[in-house]
């Protein structure tokens, strides 16, 4: 196996993380095997992507999970691709609204939260 980043949902993840924020650089050497990422504003905003078919939606949708509250603008994002595999959560909690309950409750009065 070669060193790096010689997987396509690599490649994939760094650039949804470009497209959800405003002023990132990123810079990857040739080899694959050094990133650079100075981090920009958390932007947000309506945006589309397309998943790496080797991951499942879920791998991504953890991570935006996380950011998307600290995000300028809502997240308002479409997210094609597999959506269940063997490695990564399934997005059907996602889509049940069960995954969305604990995070939302990190942001609620105490009173108000489930």
């Amino acid at each position: 196996k070669l060193p790096g980043f010689w997987t396509y949902f690599e490649a994939s993840f760094i650039r949804l993380i470009d497209k959800v924020t405003n002023g990132s650089r990123i810079e990857i050497n040739q080899t694959g095997t050094t990133l650079y990422y100075q981090p920009g504003l958390l932007y947000g905003g309506s945006l589309e992507h397309d998943c790496s078919p080797s991951r499942s939606i879920g791998y991504y949708l953890e991570s935006l999970l996380c950011l998307a509250p600290f995000m300028k603008h809502p997240l308002k994002i479409v997210l094609r691709g597999v959506t269940n595999d063997q490695v990564d959560p399934s997005v059907s909690p996602a889509t049940d609204g069960l995954f969305l309950l604990p995070h939302t409750c990190l942001f609620i009065k105490r009173g108000n939260c489930l």
